[in-house]
């Protein structure tokens, strides 16, 4: 289990959840689909974050991963506009 010093800075932990696996890769690229289904590939600072769920926790269910999702997307535009 990696420790929880690995939390990136813009996400937020859930609870009964680890960090299972982490890397910070200095520069990569990624192949994502873009919004009009074409190919499209970014390259910059990339985090590998794999969380798994407590042994003997109930899992949280879609609306909370959700609710926790939406706010880290919330806090990560906040962050961006103060940001100089």
């Amino acid at each position: 289990m990696a420790s929880s010093a690995f939390f990136h800075p813009l996400l937020s932990g859930m609870p009964n959840f680890h960090i299972s696996e982490y890397k910070d890769i200095e520069f990569a690229g990624h192949k994502f689909i873009g919004q009009d289904k074409k190919p499209v590939s970014i390259e910059g600072h990339k985090y590998c974050i794999e969380y798994r769920l407590n042994k003997g926790s109930a899992g949280p269910g879609e609306l909370k991963i959700r609710k926790v999702v939406f706010d880290d997307n919330f806090n990560r535009e906040n962050i961006r506009k103060t940001s100089p």
